[in-house]
């Protein structure tokens, strides 16, 4: 049975994601597909109840949506009320569940070259 995924926000145009994520599907031999979803800010609480109409399987969420998300999910991972964030949603027959990749995207490359980051200060 064929699933479908999107990534969400607005601008969405310029996503790699569904390149990205069609060529691991095809690589894989799974039977899924990965579309742009475009929700404009403000939009937010139609777009996700359309999602679920539609029952896609899951979303990544980009910006502006990602705090707002949490409004509007059913159960959050830890990792999304550390960061403040969801960044990845899974549907359940309607229940979304959301979570946050992000710290692990940002922890890596210190982890892989074994650098410490306890008690340091960082600034953007």
């Amino acid at each position: 049975m064929s699933k479908t995924f999107a990534v969400i926000g607005d601008p969405i145009d310029h996503s790699l994601s569904p390149n990205i994520h069609s060529a691991a599907f095809r690589e894989l031999n799974l039977d899924c597909s990965y579309i742009a979803y475009r929700i404009p800010k403000g939009e937010l609480e139609e777009g996700v109840e359309s999602l679920k109409k539609i029952k896609i399987d899951g979303f990544n969420v980009t910006i502006p949506h990602k705090i707002e998300m949490m409004k509007y999910i059913d159960k959050l991972d830890d990792s999304c009320s550390i960061i403040g964030a969801v960044n990845t949603v899974s549907n359940d027959n309607g229940i979304l569940k959301g979570y946050n990749t992000d710290m692990d995207g940002f922890l890596e490359p210190f982890k892989k070259k074994n650098l410490s980051i306890k008690n340091k200060k960082f600034y953007y």
